[in-house]
């Protein structure tokens, strides 16, 4: 009952992080399709927008790729990272914006001076959007008819907002972990053995590779080591059966729910395999040899940006992990070791 109560309590903070963050996705007051005054068609979708279409032969590269990140709402005013490419040479700069009605009206500091132009809203886009009967007018130099060679994409290169151009990159982490082990018993000589393993108390840590295939999707490779003492008790008789070490390799999908830009929630599975080994103690037990096991894991966790490449990570996963021992030489016997593991740790991503 405590565990499953530990598992409740943890599950509802993660889950109010989720609320909240997809609570602040559907305050997006901008999704849908908007127009330049040059006929380019940008989706805005959650707060980044890519283009779907433009005419100017120098951005058909940039085509499906973010060229707007992190819309955010400070104080009374919206704020945006555009990637700008005047003369050449291209970069992300932060715009204002300001919603009047189906038109936004953008405002650059560029070179000193205030760059006005706006947006426009599309209800529905045709299958040839590049004509418009009105197309206006823009002074926004990301979209100059000669923007010339741009240096990077921005698609895949950020010097800006982390997760909303996360797709692609690799993070590298480190971890400690709270482990709760379920206890269990295994027959010995027509009589149950009982196996109470201690719970480690940061004595799980490790390190893990994650890389996400996108935006909302990612894998991560963990490998970690665990450490625990086994009171086993056997005809009332209880003492130290010996010390439990488990070196878990764990590969995870993990489904991402956030489009918020530093808060991010995600679900995960997955398979796992263990090296395990026992060392008995004492002559109150007979020997337990331990073989390596396979099991799965289920669970949830939070990673919160606090710099543009590095994230604090809080999980939680129960694991499911049968495991067959030799008991005194004699005979086979299978047991098990699952567990529900509370972790936290730091992540760097390039």
């Amino acid at each position: 009952m405590k565990r499953a109560a530990r598992f409740l309590i943890v599950a509802l903070i993660v889950g109010g992080f989720a609320g909240k963050s997809l609570a602040q996705d559907k305050e997006n007051l901008f999704d849908g399709f908007w127009k330049t005054g040059r006929g380019s068609i940008i989706k805005i979708d959650g707060d980044q927008g890519i283009f779907v279409y433009t005419p100017l032969q120098s951005w058909k590269g940039y085509v499906d790729k973010v060229v707007i990140r992190d819309i955010r709402q400070q104080g009374n005013k919206w704020l945006a990272n555009e990637y700008i490419a005047p003369k050449g040479k291209g970069f992300w700069a932060e715009v204002e914006w300001e919603l009047q009605g189906d038109r936004i009206i953008r405002r650059l500091l560029f070179q000193g001076k205030t760059v006005s132009s706006y947006y426009e809203r599309l209800s529905t886009v045709s299958s040839n959007p590049g004509h418009s009967s009105n197309p206006g007018h823009s002074s926004n130099p990301g979209h100059s008819s000669n923007p010339g060679e741009h240096t990077s994409n921005p698609g895949t290169h950020s010097s800006g907002n982390p997760t909303r151009d996360i797709e692609g990159r690799f993070g590298v982490g480190a971890r400690v972990a709270y482990v709760d082990y379920a206890d269990d018993g295994y027959p010995f000589m027509n009589r149950e053995v009982d196996t109470e393993p201690d719970d480690a108390i940061f004595g799980s840590y490790g390190a893990n590779l994650t890389y996400f295939v996108h935006r909302y999707f990612s894998l991560e490779l963990g490998v970690d080591y665990v450490e625990t003492d086994v009171e086993l008790c056997y005809l009332g008789v209880s003492g130290n059966g010996g010390e439990l070490e488990q070196i878990p390799v764990l590969l995870t999908a993990r489904t991402h729910f956030s489009t918020n830009p530093r808060v991010n929630p995600y679900l995960g599975v997955g398979v796992g395999y263990y090296f395990n080994d026992f060392d008995s103690k004492g002559d109150s037990f007979r020997p337990v040899d331990v073989d390596d096991s396979f099991g799965f894991h289920a669970g949830g966790g939070i990673e919160i940006f606090v710099l543009d490449n590095i994230a604090f990570n809080v999980d939680l996963k129960y694991i499911w992990n049968e495991v067959e021992a030799e008991l005194a030489g004699v005979s086979d016997e299978e047991f098990d070791l699952n567990a529900f593991v509370t972790g936290m740790g730091f992540k760097y991503y390039f």
